[in-house]
């Protein structure tokens, strides 16, 4: 119990530290973000309920500003991520292939740049959607998913 309380509160700590990143005092919704209410009370946060670990981001079109957080990868029962229709810049944090678990992640239409992670295509996605951004090297990208990843993921980036 007390090993499940420290991950709980981890996962809080990695929240409140994307709230920051990202501008989460001008979102359009930040509903809960940074109260003392269980973070499923939070606007976008979804949480598996025998667990309570956090298990989705769902913050899109919520004027997220700035940059990704290099920690999101301690969120390690998150399998999907939706941040499109945003304003977030900069790379995406290679500690993103970290979270084996992701299987959706949906980062379109922002302002993000550099290259992308190689270590996404070793990830069980089913859906991977990057465009509408400022990548480099995509076609790269685009044929190392298509090496690596199974018929049924839907890439576009």
């Amino acid at each position: 119990q007390i090993q499940r309380s420290i991950v709980l509160s981890n996962e809080r700590k990695v929240l409140i530290e994307f709230f920051h990143l990202t501008n989460g005092l001008n979102w359009k919704n930040n509903t809960n973000w940074c109260s003392d209410k269980p973070v499923d009370f939070w606007k976008g946060v979804k949480v598996n309920h025998k667990t309570g670990r956090i298990v989705k981001l769902l913050l899109a079109n919520n004027n997220l500003t700035g940059c990704l957080s290099t920690n999101l990868h301690l969120l390690e029962e998150i399998v999907e991520i939706d941040f499109r229709d945003n304003n977030l810049e900069g790379p995406i944090p290679a500690t993103i292939c970290l979270l084996n678990k992701l299987t959706g992640l949906y980062l379109f239409n922002n302002n993000l740049t550099g290259q992308i992670p190689d270590g996404l295509s070793d990830l069980p996605l089913l859906g991977v959607y990057l465009y509408n951004n400022y990548f480099e090297d995509i076609e790269r990208t685009t044929a190392l998913f298509k090496e690596k990843l199974l018929d049924d993921c839907y890439i576009f980036i």
